[in-house]
C-alpha cells in the first residue's frame, strides 16, 4: 500500500508522528486479513483481532508532501497467535524508514480469552519478499548479547 503524509500526520517537529505508523500499519493488517477472512466475519464469529505486541524499529523521518510504501506479511502461526512483519520505505529513495512486528491475538468478544488462530488466517502465512531486522532483538548488542 502506499501512504501520503498529510499536515496533520506530522508532528510539532514536522516530521511523520509516531502515531501514523501504527495507523498505517493496522490499515495493511486489516488489508492481508481480509484477503481471507475480514473483520465482519471477524466480528460476525464473536472474534476481535487484538495486538498483542508491537515492536517498531524507527529508522528514517518522513516529512510532508512525503510517500511511504508499506508491504506486510503474516510470517508466524501459532495456537492462539499470529505475527506480521511490516516494513515500509519512503517512495522517492527506497530508504526503510520503519520495520515492525505485531503479534496479534483473537480474543472472544464476551469472554476476552483467547482463542484459536482461525485456518483461513493460517493459510495466509506466507515468506514474506522482504527480511527486516529490529535494531536490539534481532541484531546481537554489545559484548554479542541481544540488547
Amino acid at each position: 500500500m502506499e501512504f501520503e503524509v498529510r499536515s496533520y500526520d506530522v508532528d510539532f517537529a514536522g516530521v511523520v508522528s509516531n502515531l501514523v505508523y501504527h495507523r498505517w500499519m493496522e490499515d495493511l493488517r486489516i488489508a492481508v486479513m481480509s484477503q481471507a477472512f475480514t473483520l465482519r466475519e471477524a466480528f460476525d464469529q464473536g472474534l476481535v483481532p487484538t495486538v498483542a505486541q508491537t515492536l517498531i524499529d524507527y529508522r528514517s523521518p518522513l516529512r510532508l508532501g512525503d510517500h511511504a510504501r508499506g508491504r506486510q506479511a503474516i510470517t508466524a502461526v501459532g495456537v492462539t497467535s499470529f505475527v506480521f512483519e511490516t516494513e515500509m520505505r519512503r517512495a522517492r529513495d527506497g530508504a526503510v524508514v520503519a520495520a515492525a512486528r505485531h503479534t496479534v491475538v483473537f480474543v472472544n468478544a464476551e469472554t476476552g480469552k483467547p482463542q484459536p488462530v482461525p485456518d483461513a488466517i493460517r493459510k495466509l502465512r506466507t515468506a514474506p519478499s522482504f527480511t527486516i531486522h529490529l535494531r536490539g532483538i534481532d541484531s546481537p548488542g554489545p559484548e554479542g548479547r541481544t540488547t
